[in-house]
């Protein structure tokens, strides 16, 4: 998978950026309202699960 490769106007890399951002978000918020138990666990794994992805995926060096 190229990650420098455009994809509209920015690169892959950088919409990894993004997506990691709101993955982190996610897993903030979920933990937030889950210590506060207004909701279970489900979008604070998500959110941990996404941002793991996403550097797993981002720690690939640039060629």
């Amino acid at each position: 998978m190229d990650l420098d490769k455009k994809y509209g106007i920015f690169t892959l890399r950088i919409w990894g950026l993004v997506l990691n951002f709101i993955a982190n978000f996610l897993a903030m918020y979920g933990t937030a309202k889950y210590f506060k138990d207004e909701m279970g666990p489900a979008l604070m794994i998500l959110g941990l699960v996404l941002t793991v992805l996403c550097i797993g995926i981002l720690s690939k060096p640039q060629q």
